[in-house]
Formats: C-alpha cells, structure tokens, sequence
C-alpha cells in the first residue's frame, strides 16, 4: 500500500526507527522521458535505442497480469484514490512542506552515511518522482488526519492509513474489466485512467537488474527476428499462427499445470484470449522464428550432421535418463560454510552408497536427508531427464557433464560410485531409461538445439550496451 510505504521511508526514518533494509516507496507514475535511453543495439547494420517508455510498455505487456503487475497495478489505483481525495479536500500539501520533508529525510540519511541520490539510483526512480511520491503520502495522512479528527497528520498510523484506503474504496468506482477498457488502459478510477505506460513505469522501478535485462533482451529478439524475416522473404499466415496457437495448446496441457482448466480458460483468467494472442507480437515473433529455423537448417543440412557425427548428436540427443543425484560438498580449505575437505567427502558419498547398495533405504529418502544440492534436495534428488550431454550454453543441463557421463555408464537402477567435482562428490542413480526418439523427435531435438545456436548468434551481433541497470 502506497501509504504504507511512504510512511516506513520518511516517518519512520525521521525518527530513527527505519529497518537499514527497507527498500523505497513505490513511485507515482511519471510519463518517462522519452530521450532516457536504457540500451543501445545492432540490428543489420543499424544502431538503435530502446527508450524507457518503450521497455515500460513491454513490461505491462508481459508481466501486467501476473503477481508484481497486479500488486503494481493496486498501488496505482490507491495513488488516483488519494490524488483525487486530496484534491477534492484541499489537503494536497504546499511545495514549501514538502520539500522540507524531503530535506529532513535527506539529512538523516546522511547522518548515516548516506545518499538520497544513490537510493534513487538503485530504484531507478528519478528525484521529481520521489517529491510527487513524498507529496502524495503526505496528502494521505492529511486526509486520515481530517477523517480521525486529528490535528497533527504525524499521528496518523499505518493501521488508520489502511482502513482509510478501504473505506476510500468502497467510495469510488474502479474497473479493472480489461473486456470494457479501452486499448492501452488498465483501470479507470472514478473516470479517471490508469494507462499501460503508468503500469509499466512501476514494474520497471521495481524489476531486478536481471529482469530488467531479459526484457531488453526479449525486445530486442523480436526486432532481429522482424528483420531477419524480412530479409529472408519470410512470411506468416493465419495459419501459421493458429498452428502456433495450437502448439502452445498442447504444450500447455501435456505440462500438467493445467489441472483441468483449458488453455483458453487459463487465458481468460489473466485477462487475455485466443484472439489476442493470436493479434500478439509474440506469437508474430514464434511463428516467424520457426520458419527461419527451418530455411537455415533444411532436412538436408541436418542429414548431412547426421550422417557426418551420428555418434556425437545422439550422445545429445538420443534416449535420456531419469536421474537422481546427491551432492556432498567439499573444499580443498574448509570454512564455515563448507566443513568437509574432499577426502572427508569422499568418505560419507561411500558410506552413503554402502547403505543403497544393501536396500536399507531409497535413493530419494538419502537424497532428502543427506543431499547438499538445494536444488533437487527436496525432490529427492530428481534431476529430471537427460542426456548423456549438452552444449556449454544449454540451459537445460541439470548435473555437471562428469555426472552425466557417470549416470550413462552406471546400469540402470544401480547407484554410482562417488563422482569428484569442483563442488564436492556426486552420487547419481539412473532410475529409467526413455525408447530411442523416432526419426521426427530426433530432428526435432537437433533443431532446437541449432535454433539456440542462432539465437546466441544474433544476440551477439545486437551488441547490446546496458545503459540503466
């Protein structure tokens, strides 16, 4: 709740009872800057930019209707709440207090050791932003103040600013029906709108330099694959797309999310249909990928691989194994965090397959118990299945290609001696072993693999230059 931030950030620092790690209010939307360039890229022989408002509007698109954009999306409805209150009462609060606010929390931030600036910076919220949010929180608790009968806004508490918010709530009329907003608009609050932009504009204050990067990067495939296509007289039809469509369908449903619910039905939950996404850039993007993938690698191409290395594509991409793993952790040095030296290591792996090898207990029991991989720990070590190898970039390798090797060379439903790796040792049991894919998922698991080579080919071309993180 957007009072409740603003209170724990200027309040509360100003009293000296701020925790160190409280983050930074969420911020009242600002039309960004459309000049703030967040990277710089190739495509073809073109440099480009991609502005703020441009990976802003992305953001809402992609993330609007999951968990962070509807929490985004609240904050933004209670902030038109407030603004229009405020508005409506008179309680706004002149520039000059709220820039005396700001100071106060300025120099108690200094008398810590810190800077207003570089919090700001780590938000990604400029200084205008942080002075409209600091005016609205105040605003608040003016108007919580004039609703308790109170005359000083200072004693206002969290806990009257919540029941303000709801009672403020029930007051006024909100949509959030996306199937009666207008195009670009994702609320309206007593006639007043909540535009896509504005969606977007919180997400990327609060999105992880990682996210923010994965955006960029999803922007920018899109633009390689529009210009690849273009260049390779690519096209994509109705069908091309339904087919799309189609396939997300099945792969949806064979998933096991589903839980009954149809694919359409799951759509329609987050405010989305067939039709949009049939309308959708990303599917455009999908469709127009597929057929490139195709065009570069021909039935022909990917014969001649077979016929040149049948040996090497099968060892990745032949039958996989379901495999379980545990992880004993060792240091040449041990520390704190690390206890055991490799020898020690070593020790326990073997004690531990003492115990398998004589049935005592299951695999998946000692994996729970023992495992050190807090990855697989709890699953009882399943790794899922796989191959016997992968690429150095595959993202889909779950073990260290040493295990693998291991897991490959162990008969089926026997467990392995100890594996030595960087991490520590490696016990693996391969409890399954998948039928030999047919000629047509054999292709299909080579192709995919070389559209990941080629999508790595064109991000390197793009060259991108991070220019907010």
């Amino acid at each position: 709740m957007i009072a409740l931030d603003f209170l724990a950030f200027s309040v509360l620092q100003v009293t000296g009872t701020l925790p160190v790690s409280l983050a930074l209010p969420l911020p009242i939307p600002q039309a960004p800057g459309q000049g703030e360039i967040v990277a710089r890229y190739t495509v073809g022989d073109e440099r480009r930019e991609l502005t703020r408002a441009a990976v802003s509007l992305h953001l809402a698109e992609q993330h609007g209707t999951g968990s962070s954009g509807i929490e985004a999306l609240e904050h933004l409805i209670e902030t038109r709440l407030v603004e229009q209150a405020a508005e409506k009462a008179g309680l706004m609060p002149p520039e000059a207090e709220v820039r005396a606010r700001v100071r106060m929390i300025e120099q108690s931030l200094a008398s810590s050791g810190r800077k207003l600036e570089d919090l700001l910076a780590q938000g990604r919220m400029t200084r205008e932003t942080f002075v409209a949010t600091t005016a609205l929180g105040m605003a608040q608790q003016n108007l919580a103040a004039a609703t308790l009968g109170l005359s000083d806004p200072d004693q206002v508490l969290p806990k009257h600013l919540e029941l303000w918010t709801k009672e403020q709530r029930t007051k006024v009329d909100v949509i959030t029906d996306s199937a009666v907003l207008p195009s670009g608009v994702v609320a309206i609050v007593d006639k007043r709108e909540v535009t896509s932009l504005d969606l977007g504009e919180v997400l990327f204050t609060k999105i992880s330099t990682n996210g923010l990067e994965l955006a960029v990067s999803e922007m920018i495939f899109r633009e390689w694959v529009a210009y690849e296509a273009e260049r390779n007289d690519i096209t994509v039809a109705a069908e091309d797309l339904e087919e799309q469509f189609a396939r997300r369908q099945r792969q949806f449903e064979a998933s096991g999310v589903s839980q009954g619910v149809g694919y359409v039905q799951w759509l329609e939950a987050f405010g989305k249909s067939k039709a949009s996404e049939l309308e959708s850039v990303e599917l455009l993007t999908v469709a127009r990928h597929g057929k490139l993938v195709l065009k570069r690698y021909p039935d022909a191409r990917v014969d001649a691989m077979l016929e040149e290395d049948r040996a090497a594509l099968m060892r990745r991409h032949g039958a996989r194994r379901k495999l379980h793993i545990i992880l004993l952790r060792a240091a040449t040095n041990p520390n704190t965090i690390i206890k055991r030296d490799f020898a020690q290591a070593l020790e326990q792996a073997e004690a531990l397959r003492a115990i398998l090898l004589s049935g005592k207990d299951s695999f998946e029991r000692v994996a729970k118990i023992n495992s050190e991989d807090p990855t697989t720990k709890a699953d009882g070590g399943f790794i899922k299945w796989q191959h016997r190898e992968y690429l150095p970039t595959s993202p889909d390798r779950r073990a260290p290609a040493k295990v693998l090797e291991a897991a490959f060379q162990t008969p089926l439903g026997e467990v392995s001696t100890p594996v030595e790796t960087e991490a520590g040792y490696y016990l693996v049991w391969p409890s399954a072993e998948e039928l030999p894919p047919e000629p047509r998922q054999l292709r299909a698991r080579i192709l995919k693999e070389l559209a990941a080579v080629y999508n790595q080919e064109l991000f390197e071309k793009a060259a991108v230059e991070m220019l907010i993180k």
